[in-house]
C-alpha cells in the first residue's frame, strides 16, 4: 500500500488531504484518532452486505452502530490497489480480492479472499470467492513480516482461515440500537463537523492541483503555430497513461534514443524516447508534468533544432 500511494502521489495526485496516509485520513474525517480506527478494526465485526460486483468483491458494515462510519473516494482512482487491502468508501468496508484500480481509502491489508481456480482452502471451482451475504468478519493484528509470512501461504494453497459458526440475535442488535441511540446521536454530529472540515480541505486541495496544472499549460494553438515552423517538432505520447517521471530539462540538448519521459499504466512504466535518427535539438518547453494523464498522442515535449 505505501508503493500504491507513493506512485499515486507521483503519476496522479501530489496532495490531498488523503495524502500520504489514507487511514489518518479516515480517522480525521470521523472524528476519530487513528488509534479509536485501529480499535473499530480490531474489536469490531463487521457483516458481509454485498458479495458481488467483481471477484467476489466483499462489502461490509460494522454491527455496532457506534462504529459506523463514511468517508469519501479518492478523486482520481487509483490505477492500483494491491490484493487483500482492507478500505473505507462511503459508509462501507471493502476487501480488494484481486490487484485492481479504486479510489476506497486504503486502510489495512489482509489475506486475499479471492482464488480463481478454487483449488485453495476455503474456496471451490463452484465458489471461487471466500464470504456469502451476512458472514461476520473480524481482524486481529500481525506485523507486516507475519503478513509476508501468512501470504506465502496462502499462495502456496497452505493458509487456514479461521470460522466458527455462530448465532446471529437479532433481538439483541435492537437492544443494542436502542441502548446506544443517544451516544450514536452524539458520534453523528461529531462526525459531520469532521466532515465538513474535511471537505473544506478537499476543495482547497482540489483547486489548488488544478491551479498548479493549468499553470504549466501551453495551449494547444500556440503549440500548433510553432509547428508550422520546421525548427520545431514535438515528443508525442504513445498511449493514453500517467507522466511518472520528466527525464530532461528545458535548453538541454537531446541525443539520440534518449528518455524524455517514463509513462505509467497499470503498473507498466513505459519510456518515451527521442528516435533514434534524432537530429541535434534542445528541450524548448516541457508541455507536461509528472502526474499528470496523457492521450495517446499528446504532445510531451516540444523541441528546437540546432541552427
Amino acid at each position: 500500500q505505501e508503493e500504491a500511494t507513493k506512485r499515486y502521489m507521483e503519476t496522479q495526485r501530489p496532495h490531498a488531504p488523503y495524502l500520504p496516509s489514507n487511514f489518518d485520513f479516515v480517522a480525521k474525517n470521523n472524528a476519530f484518532t487513528s488509534d479509536q480506527l485501529r480499535d473499530i478494526f480490531l474489536t469490531g465485526q463487521f457483516m458481509a452486505v454485498v458479495v458481488g460486483f467483481y471477484a467476489g468483491n466483499t462489502v461490509s458494515l460494522p454491527v455496532d452502530p457506534r462504529q459506523r462510519m463514511s468517508c469519501p473516494k479518492a478523486n482520481p482512482s487509483r490505477v492500483f490497489t494491491p490484493e487483500g487491502t482492507v478500505s473505507w468508501g462511503g459508509s462501507c468496508m471493502s476487501i480488494y480480492p484481486v490487484d485492481s484500480p479504486g479510489g476506497y481509502q486504503m486502510t489495512g491489508r489482509t489475506i486475499p479472499i479471492f482464488d480463481a481456480l478454487g483449488w485453495k482452502n476455503g474456496f471451490s471451482p463452484s465458489r471461487p470467492y471466500l464470504f456469502q451475504d451476512f458472514d461476520i468478519l473480524t481482524y486481529y493484528r500481525v506485523s507486516e513480516e507475519e503478513l509476508d509470512v501468512l501470504l506465502a501461504d496462502f499462495r502456496s494453497g497452505r493458509y487456514k482461515f479461521e470460522w466458527e459458526d455462530i448465532e446471529f440475535d437479532m433481538a439483541e442488535h435492537n437492544k443494542l440500537l436502542a441502548d446506544t441511540a443517544k451516544e450514536v446521536e452524539r458520534i453523528r454530529a461529531e462526525q459531520a463537523i469532521a466532515q465538513a472540515e474535511m471537505t473544506k480541505a478537499e476543495n482547497e486541495s482540489l483547486a489548488r492541483w488544478r491551479e498548479e496544472k493549468a499553470k504549466n499549460k501551453v495551449d494547444d494553438s500556440t503549440i500548433e503555430s510553432m509547428l508550422a515552423d520546421p525548427k520545431y517538432t514535438t515528443i508525442d505520447s504513445p498511449v493514453a497513461a500517467n507522466v511518472w517521471k520528466i527525464m530532461v530539462e528545458e535548453k538541454q540538448t537531446i541525443k539520440p534514443n534518449q528518455t524524455i519521459a517514463i509513462l505509467e499504466a497499470m503498473k507498466l512504466e513505459i519510456a518515451v524516447n527521442a528516435p533514434a535518427d534524432q537530429k541535434a535539438a534542445k528541450v524548448e518547453r516541457l508541455l507536461v508534468a509528472p502526474g499528470e494523464t496523457v492521450n495517446a498522442g499528446a504532445h510531451i515535449a516540444l523541441l528546437k533544432f540546432d541552427e
